[in-house]
């Protein structure tokens, strides 16, 4: 069957992840949050395979464009081999919050609608892959998610500027949470050894667990 999941797809959601086959071992559990998806034009291409087709074109892809690219990097601190390219995505999830397509330019602004529609896929696909790190790919798609069900956590230290410290964790389980934290946009002037030191203290910090939580955290 073509477009076919690796897993069992996701209610109300209709841009389903990408999953990566080594997601699940990797520490900490790795969710990397884009924004939106563009149309263009591939009628045959189903919703539900959108993202997973978006993916494995970009690790078939040598260089897989700065978005990526940037993203890979980021996390490893220099720019990716093609091998380490493949490690990498098949380590991860990746899922673009808004679900719906925003246009056919990343020029366009995203209506507030968008992102009110999209606030229950995203609470489905936190509880679905029970990440324990968020990585958020700018600060609008931070600054649009940041109050879902969640609480404001310790800044950090090595933010390379003072808007880039915030952190917030999300309830993904009655005994877990996941810690978000963003970056730059990493589509165009993104400096990844600048983001790469947020990058591994985020990880620390989601290793050592939610236990840092304030007492009146949500339960919702």
């Amino acid at each position: 069957m073509p477009y076919k999941l690796p897993f069992k797809p996701i209610k109300k959601v209709r841009f389903q992840p990408w999953v990566g086959q080594n997601y699940s071992s990797r520490v900490p559990r790795l969710l990397v949050l884009g924004m939106s998806h563009y149309s263009w034009g591939d009628e045959e291409l189903p919703d539900h395979f959108v993202t997973n087709a978006v993916i494995l074109h970009r690790i078939a892809t040598r260089p897989a464009g700065k978005f990526f690219t940037n993203i890979n990097a980021t996390a490893n601190g220099h720019l990716p081999s093609k091998e380490e390219q493949i490690e990498f995505w098949q380590s991860v999830a990746f899922y673009n919050y808004i679900q719906e397509f925003v246009g056919d330019s990343p020029r366009r602004l995203h209506a507030y609608e968008f992102w009110q529609r999209s606030e229950q896929s995203f609470a489905e696909v936190l509880l679905r892959l029970r990440p324990q790190l968020v990585l958020v790919v700018g600060q609008l798609n931070l600054g649009n998610i940041a109050n879902l069900n969640g609480w404001s956590g310790a800044n950090l230290s090595h933010a390379p500027e003072p808007r880039y410290a915030d952190t917030w964790w999300y309830r993904v389980g009655d005994e877990s949470a996941s810690l978000a934290f963003h970056v730059k946009h990493t589509s165009a002037g993104y400096n990844f050894r600048k983001f790469a030191p947020l990058f591994h203290e985020a990880e620390k910090v989601a290793k050592k667990g939610w236990h840092t939580k304030p007492v009146a955290a949500p339960c919702n």
